[in-house]
Formats: structure tokens, C-alpha cells, sequence
């Protein structure tokens, strides 16, 4: 099995601790790429709707060479971004992200769970997409401790 890891941001910085810890959860015969996007892209996506749309044609570009060599495409970031367009040009090769695979597994553990947000945009940015791809229950975003108060949906 190949797998590509794509770091949605316009930077290295986190790719050698990326590949270094997925090497330590493999499968000893599983191929493992971890990718950045281009330099000048975003290097957060803290303001969701701004950079996410300025990275979502890169990650689309990456699945879609990936579909031909790889088994299956993780875009590392809660926020899923670009999840739905990959999967439309991936082919064969499975696309997932962290939000939808981690509240999928969540939703079966129990009635009710809440994900920790650091920031306003993350929170706003997440309130739909549990909701609407694993449970009709939902799910609560709550800001984290760090985060600025007054500024999270109840």
C-alpha cells in the first residue's frame, strides 16, 4: 500500500515530524510520501474561508497525480479542506481527512462528543461538517483554553 500525506500549507516546516511519527504508526510494508503545498500558499489555514480557497486547486492537482501511484490520500487538517473535490478526482485511491474520520469513529462511541477548537474561525468552520457527513445529532466545536472568550457558538 502507498500512501501520500499532504500538509495543506505553503511549508516544509512540518513534513520531517509528519513522516516521522506516521512511520512509527505503519504498516511495515506501507509506502509512506508526506507533501507541502508550494511555497507563497498559505502557511495556516486559520482563516478558513480566505486560505482555504486559495490551497483547495493545489490539494485537487496533488490527488489526482497521486490517484495513478498511491492507494490512498490523507489531507492532514481537521478542517477536511478540499475533502469533497479530491474525492471527486481521485479515481480508485481513498481520500480522508481528520475531521470526518475521527468524528465518524466518535459518533459510534457514543451519543454525544465535542471537538476543541483553538480559534473562532476553526469553530465556525467545523459546525457544519460533522453535522452533515456523520450524524444527524451533530457535533459541538467548544474553544479551547487558549482560545479568545466570547467568541464560540453555544
Amino acid at each position: 500500500m502507498r500512501i501520500l500525506w499532504i500538509n495543506p500549507a505553503g511549508t516544509e516546516i512540518f513534513d520531517a515530524d509528519t513522516r516521522r511519527i506516521l512511520i512509527l504508526a505503519r504498516r511495515a510494508d506501507t509506502e509512506l510520501d508526506v507533501v507541502s503545498l508550494p511555497a507563497g500558499r498559505p502557511q495556516h489555514l486559520d482563516l478558513r474561508h480566505a486560505y482555504e480557497e486559495l490551497v483547495v486547486a493545489d490539494i485537487v492537482d496533488l490527488t489526482y497525480k497521486a490517484s495513478k501511484t498511491h492507494d490512498a490520500v490523507v489531507i492532514g487538517c481537521f478542517y477536511d479542506v478540499g475533502l469533497r473535490e479530491a474525492r471527486e478526482v481521485s479515481g480508485r485511491a481513498i481520500v480522508t481527512a481528520p475531521c470526518q474520520s475521527a468524528t465518524a469513529i466518535a459518533s459510534n462511541l457514543g451519543n454525544r462528543f465535542s471537538a476543541i477548537g483553538g480559534w473562532p474561525a476553526q469553530m465556525d468552520s467545523q459546525d457544519d461538517r460533522p453535522a452533515a457527513c456523520i450524524s444527524p445529532r451533530g457535533a459541538r466545536i467548544t474553544p479551547g483554553l487558549d482560545a479568545p472568550v466570547g467568541h464560540g457558538r453555544p
